[in-house]
């Protein structure tokens, strides 16, 4: 209904997200000063779910590794994907990196060139 919080988390992973395979309805027990999770973290499912990501820390920089297949299949894979069928073609995209936030904090460099060798 909106006037609050729809679920709460039934485990304690010191995070500001219910883990959601933790998830239960919510249930008002907490007292001034405690934390109420925000968001609900889940895999995502249909043609969100076909990109995965890996991010490591290395000398002093960030690696992102993001991957799907080139040509995607599936309800409006036409209409929703770029398909990267002409391998001879440059692609242009953004990509945005938060910084330890689930609102603000967020930077981007710029358009990304993907070509393929």
């Amino acid at each position: 209904d909106k006037t609050g919080p729809a679920f709460m988390s039934t485990g304690s992973n010191g995070k500001n997200w219910v883990l959601d395979d933790q998830k239960a309805p919510f249930a008002d027990t907490f007292k001034a000063g405690d934390m109420v999770s925000s968001v609900v973290a889940a895999a995502f499912t249909g043609s969100r779910g076909d990109i995965s990501g890996a991010s490591s820390w290395e000398n002093g920089t960030w690696t992102l590794e993001i991957k799907r297949k080139l040509v995607t299949s599936g309800e409006n894979a036409k209409q929703q994907d770029v398909q990267f069928a002409d391998r001879k073609k440059a692609y242009f995209f953004g990509i945005s990196a938060f910084d330890h936030t689930d609102s603000a904090h967020l930077y981007h460099e710029g358009p990304v060139k993907l070509t393929f060798n």
